[in-house]
């Protein structure tokens, strides 16, 4: 149940977080974002068919730094949904983190192909 909790909760924010860029005609932000998920899933895929990178794969990582980060906290399994609730919220807040970055990196380059196609055409 913690872990359906998480989940729900990362549902509900995303569903907001694209709201309000739709409402704010964010366009060339929802196109960055939508490409950082694309690529970030793609990668997990990789990461699936070729398992010689496995123990620096970004989903393992972030699940032992949850795990870790909820022991340090007190939480444990005596506290079944509470700690699960807690894993599943950071290691959804890395991950996101990870979107994050490669949706940003898109944006910039895409910021900076449309800073040169309309000072292209301005010429």
């Amino acid at each position: 149940m913690g872990m359906a909790a998480g989940i729900g909760y990362f549902i509900i924010f995303y569903t907001l977080l694209d709201d309000f860029a739709r409402k704010k005609q964010w366009h060339r932000f929802i196109a960055a974002l939508q490409k950082g998920i694309y690529i970030k899933a793609g990668l997990q895929v990789v990461n699936l068919a070729m398992p010689i990178a496995r123990f620096v794969s970004p989903e393992i990582l972030a699940g032992m730094a949850a795990v870790y980060i909820a022991e340090r906290l007190g939480l444990d399994y005596h506290q079944p949904f509470l700690s699960s609730f807690v894993m599943t919220l950071v290691t959804g807040a890395i991950l996101s983190l990870g979107v994050g970055v490669i949706s940003f990196i898109i944006l910039l380059v895409s910021s900076r192909k449309a800073n040169a196609v309309t000072t292209n055409d301005r010429l």
